[in-house]
């Protein structure tokens, strides 16, 4: 059982502040997961390039903030998925610390030396456009207010989505600051890397930095963190999907036909269809030397037999435009938009089609369906 899964599946579904509060437990090294801050480090380290030491262990102290309002000079405001404050601690020595640091909290004295805006995306459709830069006007403007000195040095922004290049376009429009990078959940491909260019980029994305912590038990993880990182891990690759979803997809996926033909692997009818018949075209006028004409291809794949139109593997352009046009009055048959020019005529392929019809049409040019068939 993957619990991220599960409660995904039910009518409390997982959305992307279910998904952002558990990220900010995972990064606050107060919490009690006993990670310590080993995934705040491996988080910040593309921003901040292998070197640098944003640790507990450090002369910092951590606050992680979930859903922080930043209001702009008119009123109106910008919601930060998590932001994490850094505050530089004093030296743990002197004969007066104890005095230091009640004044400093008491009066409001101590000033954050780092701030992390983190906005998190999980889906595709979630995507706002200039909502990185509102975000950091915003902030900045709040801190000046607050009497923060020179805010934009301060503070950086993580840009956490899902694999796109519409994410990645908002990222590169976004020009406000240096001090930003673009994290991904996980690969579309599988692997695992940053979708940022930056130079201190540690080319690492979170499913990476979650395996690389459990492949490295350091610090130990004892077995219930380790279980739910790895539950947390799967929900991550599975692209955030649930249970539920899952299983449809796989429905759908098994409900597919999958044919190879030279290498490659169709999962649509009608596209394999269409590079049939534009194969057996070119072995046609490769070996007869001549522009074949359209009765000339009916005649060698329908083989002389009267075929209805919602069989047809192909039709004249004009005659594939009137059928298609009839779909709205209950017919069962359309082609498809790409055109193939012939000696005499131009021709669209079926946007249909059944194994009967593409059976035939494989006995036509030698082939067999059940070869080709996975």
């Amino acid at each position: 059982m993957n619990i991220f899964k599960t409660l995904a599946s039910g009518s409390g579904r997982l959305y992307e502040p279910n998904v952002s509060a558990f990220l900010g437990y995972l990064l606050n090294p107060k919490e009690d997961h006993g990670l310590g801050d080993a995934f705040l480090r491996e988080f910040l380290k593309p921003l901040l390039g292998k070197d640098s030491d944003m640790s507990i262990r450090s002369n910092f102290e951590i606050e992680v903030l979930l859903e922080q309002a930043f209001k702009s000079k008119k009123g109106d405001k910008d919601i930060v998925d998590i932001v994490i404050l850094c505050y530089e601690r004093e030296p743990q020595k002197g004969t007066f610390l104890a005095e230091t640091i009640i004044k400093q909290k008491q009066g409001g004295q101590k000033k954050p030396k780092h701030i992390f805006l983190i906005e998190n995306k999980i889906n595709v459709s979630s995507l706002k456009k200039s909502q990185l830069d509102n975000q950091f006007d915003k902030t900045i403007y709040q801190l000046d207010d607050w009497g923060i000195e020179d805010p934009q040095d301060i503070v950086s922004v993580i840009y956490l989505t899902p694999d796109g290049n519409d994410f990645s376009k908002e990222y590169d429009n976004f020009e406000k600051t240096d001090n930003k990078c673009h994290l991904l959940w996980s690969k579309k491909d599988g692997g695992d890397s940053t979708a940022t260019t930056d130079d201190n980029a540690d080319n690492v994305c979170v499913s990476k930095m979650i395996k690389d912590i459990l492949k490295r038990e350091c610090p130990p993880i004892d077995a219930y963190c380790k279980y739910t990182l790895q539950a947390f891990l799967e929900f991550i690759q599975s692209n955030f999907k649930s249970t539920i979803m899952e299983e449809i997809e796989k429905k759908k996926g098994r409900d597919k036909p999958h044919f190879k033909y030279k290498g490659k692997i169709y999962d649509s009818r009608p596209e394999l269809i269409q590079k049939l018949i534009c194969d057996f075209i070119q072995a046609y006028e490769d070996e007869h030397k001549e522009i074949i004409t359209y009765e000339k291809l009916e005649e060698a794949l329908y083989k002389g037999k009267k075929i209805n139109p919602s069989d047809s593997l192909f039709a004249k352009e004009e005659d594939a435009l009137n059928a298609s046009g009839t779909i709205k009055h209950g017919k069962n048959w359309s082609y498809r938009k790409e055109r193939i020019k012939i000696k005499n005529a131009t021709i669209r392929t079926t946007a249909g089609g059944n194994d009967k019809i593409l059976q035939e049409l494989l006995e036509a040019i030698g082939f067999k369906l059940d070869k080709m068939r996975i």
